[in-house]
């Protein structure tokens, strides 16, 4: 019998060797990532540094935030308040100079993000009146996005089921990237005064279902009573409704134990001010169930936003829809004709309400 010595392979056992190496890259690597993303979140949870501090600049003059002895009222709110041209700025005229409005708002922002903010500027500005603002029209939306997403790109579903799970580091990192872009845009390489009246121009366009707010028409396309069911805190909203509830709860506690008066001003969506915008969002997809629901002043969400307060002391509920009403039965335009903000015209009619419940002690 003749025995047969094989010679080992040094091929094989190199590529042995790389397999190996290359998966433990991979788990060391997925380790890290993920040591990473949990530090990242606890630092954003616990505001370990000012997020927002870019944010608190960009929406405030250099002397708002300078330590002052003057009484202050501070600002919360999302995209309807963010910004140095909003209703801050505009109730900062109406009050002068005795009185600093600290706008924190935080475009694209959730009551998560601003429960998370706000210890930090409540011992910063030391307000004695916060102003929170609320928006009918995405708020509960913002905790539980649309189910029916066979319209929505699978990246876009991902990240509506990290936030909807309560990760907010996802969320942030988003909204800078959303930032970046836009200040990549050939418009924000143009001198201040040609950007505002591009701007400007932009906004004046007549209503286009194409030109409409791409999200507008993204959480349409996934629920078309997605409105209507905020607005009535019916559907899948009730869900939204109980951590929103809670958050709640725990914003009015926060001020509370700061000594801050806090009024809830609650911004409805355009589709309950005037029938015009009724029929915009039914052409971009909406449906309305129950079109009676957009004609009542004391809707649903705002009861309960009325009951969730009315269990602590020192918060009040201001519902800015009858005097919105009012002026866009004047024959006021408040809202951009393509995006469901508020315009320049309707910023000041909004501060002008909030200035109406200014009471200082």
């Amino acid at each position: 019998m003749t025995t047969t010595t094989r010679t080992p392979d040094p091929n094989r056992r190199r590529l042995g060797f790389s397999r190996h190496r290359v998966a433990t890259l991979a788990v060391v690597n997925l380790v890290l990532f993920t040591v990473a993303a949990v530090l990242i979140e606890a630092a954003y949870r616990g505001q370990w540094i000012d997020f927002h501090r870019a944010d608190l600049i960009a929406s405030n003059p250099p002397e708002a935030l300078e330590p002052s002895s003057r009484p202050t009222i501070l600002a919360l709110g999302d995209s309807f308040t963010a910004g140095r041209d909003n209703w801050p700025g505009h109730l900062q005229d109406l009050l002068g100079p005795a009185i600093r409005v600290v706008n924190s708002a935080v475009g694209g922002s959730s009551i998560r993000q601003m429960r998370a903010v706000l210890d930090r500027r409540l011992r910063r500005f030391r307000p004695q009146w916060v102003i929170c603002q609320v928006y009918t029209g995405n708020d509960l939306a913002d905790l539980h996005h649309p189910r029916q997403t066979a319209s929505v790109n699978p990246l876009r579903r991902l990240y509506w089921l990290a936030t909807d799970r309560g990760l907010m580091s996802p969320w942030f990192f988003n909204t800078r990237l959303r930032l970046a872009a836009d200040r990549l845009a050939p418009v924000y390489r143009l001198p201040a005064a040609e950007r505002e009246r591009i701007i400007r121009e932009m906004e004046a366009r007549p209503f286009s279902v194409g030109e409409y707010s791409p999200r507008s028409r993204t959480l349409l396309a996934a629920d078309p009573t997605l409105i209507s069911d905020q607005i009535a805190v019916a559907g899948e909203m009730t869900a939204a409704w109980t951590e929103y509830r809670e958050d709640l709860a725990a914003l009015m506690e926060s001020c509370a134990s700061h000594g801050a008066r806090l009024t809830l001003v609650v911004v409805p969506h355009c589709t309950q001010v005037d029938p015009v915008y009724v029929e915009r969002f039914t052409s971009l997809g909406a449906r309305f169930p129950d079109p009676a629901l957009l004609e009542i002043d004391e809707y649903p969400f705002m009861l309960r936003l009325r009951e969730t307060a009315a269990g602590h002391p020192g918060v009040e509920v201001l519902n800015a829809l009858p005097d919105l009403r009012k002026a866009e039965s004047a024959g006021e335009r408040l809202y951009f004709p393509n995006d469901p903000h508020l315009d320049h015209s309707g910023r000041q009619v909004l501060a002008r309400i909030i200035m109406s419940a200014w009471k200082p002690r």
